[in-house]
């Protein structure tokens, strides 16, 4: 796993947004894949990603929240992850994995300030109908924290499964390159 993680960290630190978008996606994917081999790709996915990214785009943001709010669940990562990697879109209104959300549509990936200066904030921005329902909702991302958080995610669940002798088994069989 270490060489998927600086594959995506080496993309974040080279400006290849791009590349470290797609890699950091599939990285819920593999981990899922070496818990849960047994469940479907989407499951996996998203129980993986719940469990530990979600934390970061969920809380209660103000005193006024009375339940958790979650800006970006494991359906909507794998609806994006669903659009990204086979059509190359960040609109995920016509992905199956969207089917069950309310009214998530589209991400909005940006890159780090110039400055340095970093929201570290998603904005989640909803749109009305004349009607006043919900017509329209995009996510706005700063695409390095977004990667940086998967592998954040990574690392933690490399600590919780150290121990593991199944998932340490299925870990010694991802590919690798190797030097020539």
């Amino acid at each position: 796993m270490k060489q998927l993680k600086e594959a995506v960290r080496q993309a974040i630190a080279q400006g290849n947004w791009y590349a470290a978008l797609a890699s950091a996606l599939t990285l819920p994917d593999i981990c899922g894949w070496l818990e849960y081999p047994n469940k479907g790709v989407g499951d996996r996915y998203r129980l993986w990603y719940d469990t530990y990214i979600k934390g970061e785009y969920s809380g209660k943001y103000n005193d006024s929240d009375k339940v958790e709010v979650i800006l970006l669940s494991g359906n909507d990562c794998y609806a994006l992850r669903c659009a990204y990697l086979h059509n190359g879109q960040d609109d995920i209104t016509n992905q199956k994995a969207s089917k069950s959300l309310k009214s998530l549509n589209k991400f909005i990936f940006v890159t780090p300030s110039k400055s340095g200066e970093s929201s570290k904030h998603p904005v989640r921005t909803t749109y009305f109908d004349d009607d006043g329902n919900i017509r329209f909702e995009e996510l706005r991302l700063e695409v390095d924290e977004f990667c940086e958080h998967i592998c954040c995610g990574v690392d933690k669940w490399e600590v919780d499964v150290a121990k593991r002798d199944d998932i340490q088994e299925r870990i010694k069989k991802l590919s690798i390159i190797v030097e020539s």
